[in-house]
């Protein structure tokens, strides 16, 4: 009987897993930030609209542990559009200038587009990655963890921002869904060892 229950709640479980919530923050007037945990990745979407579409030819988004403001050692995502093309890369700032891309310092590119959305309103990028890496450029991303993202736009090449930039402590959080899908992963597991 127990093992029927256990199996059960884990199924319950796994239902949960695979139908968590997207979160989101909102990082400025039109900019908003969402992430989705996926198993072992974790996929983020950038949501465009006025008055930064129309206002930008690429966009940047970076993470740093804790509650820190500045670039230094940010893991940094940009997408640059031309040619009606969005052009993603993965990045590793070294200091408050154009920051390398991964490739170049010697790790490697682990973002993946997912889809690109413009309606000439609103423009919607969506992409993944591991949560942990083993690029030394990059950040391993912990649940429930608190990061600073840092964002930012401009026109022409990807290059300095001037005040159209910012940052937000975020708690990557993985949602209600997620949460029940533990919480309920624990039951199963205490059903069968009691």
């Amino acid at each position: 009987m127990r093992l029927w229950l256990a199996s059960v709640v884990l199924a319950a479980a796994q239902f949960l897993y695979d139908n968590a919530t997207m979160q989101t923050a909102q990082l400025a007037p039109g900019f908003r930030f969402s992430w989705d945990w996926q198993h072992e990745d974790i996929a983020f979407t950038l949501t465009l609209g006025a008055p930064v579409y129309g206002a930008f030819d690429w966009v940047g988004i970076g993470l740093v542990e804790g509650s820190v403001a500045g670039m230094h050692g940010a893991d940094i995502y940009s997408v640059v559009y031309s040619n009606g093309n969005y052009y993603l890369a993965d990045r590793k700032a070294v200091g408050n200038s154009r920051p390398p891309t991964d490739e170049s310092q010697g790790g490697w590119n682990n973002l993946q587009l997912l889809d690109f959305m413009d309606d000439s309103l609103n423009a919607t990028i969506t992409f993944r990655r591991p949560l942990k890496t083993e690029d030394p450029e990059d950040l391993d991303i912990e649940p429930n963890q608190q990061y600073s993202v840092l964002y930012a736009w401009g026109r022409g090449e990807l290059n300095y921002h001037g005040e159209q930039r910012g940052f937000t402590a975020v708690n990557l959080t993985m949602g209600p869904a997620m949460l029940a899908w533990a919480a309920l992963l624990e039951v199963a597991v205490l059903t069968v060892l009691v």
